[in-house]
């Protein structure tokens, strides 16, 4: 496997580096963490999840899932 700071590469590099890639790294925990929250996500499928390697990295074949609501305590 191929590591390194330019392995994945979804916000660009050098001079053309996307101007929202610090709001984006910050933003996106948080969204996460509060739709964790109250959702779960449950695979549709058992299977394991192999990347697909392109413009941006995904899982292999995707990843079909439902998102159930949590109960509350």
């Amino acid at each position: 496997s191929v590591t390194g700071p330019l392995t994945y590469l979804p916000f660009g590099a050098g001079p053309r580096l996307c101007i929202g890639r610090d709001l984006a790294l910050m933003e996106a925990p948080l969204v996460v963490a509060a739709l964790a929250h109250v959702l779960l996500a449950r695979p549709l499928r058992p299977t394991s999840v192999l990347p697909d390697f392109g413009v941006t990295l995904r899982p292999k074949g995707g990843l079909p899932a439902s998102l159930v609501r949590r109960r509350r305590r």
